[in-house]
């Protein structure tokens, strides 16, 4: 496995490489391998974070911790984390229809010259042309940019997705990251998600706060935290290559990529780390309907519509003919 880090120094080295897309595919089915709910601890967050939790708010606060705002904490990310996989759902949707609509508006304009041309070349165009030479590069660069968008937006609400549902699961894990979570002057940074994770794959720590830590001696290190912590770090790389690099629409093999791998693995990530929570919380919280529930309900009422739309369609084509 890469050390790919979390920085944006650590992205551009990677990107530098020839084969960079290659490597983030190999990391993307490498770091996607084998995760899977039953390896995290089952009503960790009751057994061992609750009691502890509780203990540190009333010797910080110097009062009684409202349990209530406890669970409104863990409510809040919970909910957040839910309500962006259902973007994730709609854009899985949206994806396949938006690439027939943008091959064929290619295909359309397939015998137009694309970008600046030669002065002389331009001039030697008749009027019909010309206009069709500038509108086959609006609809060409749109249909393309579209695709790059659509997709663009899924990375972004995945990595924010993942990351909500790694706060609840950091919150469920360490005590540490749950006072901080629960403390309304305190600010949590994507860097210390990702650092908790890694911690808590650790067989031993040498971080003060942890020896410290009254849950500390029934706080061993577990596999699972860390390769949870380098997914993490991969989403976070391909979220940053979105929205601050040029790669991201000029790179063909990226898009392919992107499309025919990193959704469906970063959706079935979304999946499990939804079941990690609940496994977490089981008996504390839980959430009405799972994330693969979600889709699956989703999904169906989608296909309703359409084949509903396309019914009406027919019929209306239908009427029109027999007038």
């Amino acid at each position: 496995m890469v050390n790919l880090g979390l920085s944006p120094l650590a992205i551009q080295s990677i990107l530098k490489k020839e084969n960079w897309v290659d490597i983030y595919r190999n990391e993307l089915i490498e770091r996607t391998s084998n995760l899977s709910e039953i390896d995290f601890p089952s009503e960790r967050f009751s057994d061992l974070i609750k009691p502890y939790l509780k203990k540190a708010l009333k010797k910080e606060l110097s009062e009684s911790p409202d349990i209530v705002n406890i669970r409104e904490t863990i409510q809040r990310w919970m909910t957040i984390s839910h309500n962006k996989s259902s973007l994730l759902i709609k854009l899985l949707d949206l994806v396949p229809e938006e690439l027939n609509k943008s091959n064929e508006i290619i295909s359309h304009f397939k015998d137009v010259p694309i970008g600046p041309q030669n002065a002389d070349i331009v001039e030697q165009m008749s009027e019909i042309e010309r206009v069709r030479w500038h509108e086959g590069n609006i609809a060409t660069f749109f249909a393309v940019l579209s695709i790059n968008n659509i997709v663009g937006l899924f990375i972004s609400e995945l990595f924010y997705t993942i990351e909500a549902m790694c706060r609840v699961i950091c919150i469920g894990s360490c005590l540490e990251f749950a006072v901080k979570s629960v403390l309304p002057t305190t600010i949590i940074q994507h860097d210390e998600v990702y650092k908790t994770l890694k911690r808590l794959g650790l067989d031993s720590n040498f971080k003060v706060v942890c020896k410290i830590c009254p849950a500390s001696q029934e706080c061993s290190g577990i596999d699972s935290y860390s390769k949870l912590a380098s997914i993490y770090e991969l989403f976070y790389h391909l979220r940053v290559i979105k929205d601050y690099r040029a790669e991201f629409y000029f790179e063909k093999e990226l898009i392919g990529f992107l499309v025919n791998e990193y959704l469906t693995k970063g959706f079935e990530t979304t999946s499990i780390c939804d079941k990690i929570v609940d496994r977490l919380f089981h008996n504390y919280m839980r959430a009405p309907i799972s994330v693969a529930d979600q889709k699956e309900k989703i999904s169906k009422i989608l296909r309703q519509l359409k084949s509903n739309l396309k019914i009406k369609g027919t019929k209306k084509t239908l009427g029109r003919l027999n007038r």
